[in-house]
């Protein structure tokens, strides 16, 4: 069968659909499986780059996305389904209040060794030591 330019073009759009829907639905999968609450060790440098692959598929083309990651090999001890859990819905929470016009999305990591005056007046339990 010859298909022509435009029906060419309509076939590599569903074709296009249907791997990024697979790939969705094995990220999904391996998401519902990470949640099992234990802890174990955690690289969270790369586990947010792999999580940005699940998160690319939600985030509509009218917001631009972007890792910024200061430090490679940031190991954390906590719970993976739990990292997924939280950075989703942050994400979605963040691309929502973008919409309808879009925006960017900025993920960064950066290692802190001590707590600046913005990040420290900025948390709860620094507020309520500085009061005590």
């Amino acid at each position: 069968i010859a298909f022509t330019e435009e029906q060419m073009k309509l076939i590599n759009m569903i074709d296009n659909s249907v791997h990024r829907g697979s790939h969705l639905t094995k990220k999904i999968m391996e998401f519902g499986k990470k949640n099992s609450n234990k802890k174990q060790r955690l690289n969270l440098s790369e586990f947010l780059v792999h999580e940005l692959d699940l998160l690319k598929s939600l985030i509509p083309q009218k917001v631009a996305h972007g890792l910024e990651i200061q430090r490679e090999n940031i190991l954390i001890t906590a719970d993976p389904g739990t990292i997924s859990e939280i950075m989703l819905n942050l994400c979605v929470n963040s691309v929502h209040a973008m919409l309808p016009g879009g925006g960017l999305l900025t993920i960064s990591l950066r290692y802190v060794t001590e707590c600046d005056d913005h990040a420290c007046e900025a948390c709860p339990l620094y507020r309520e030591a500085s009061r005590n």
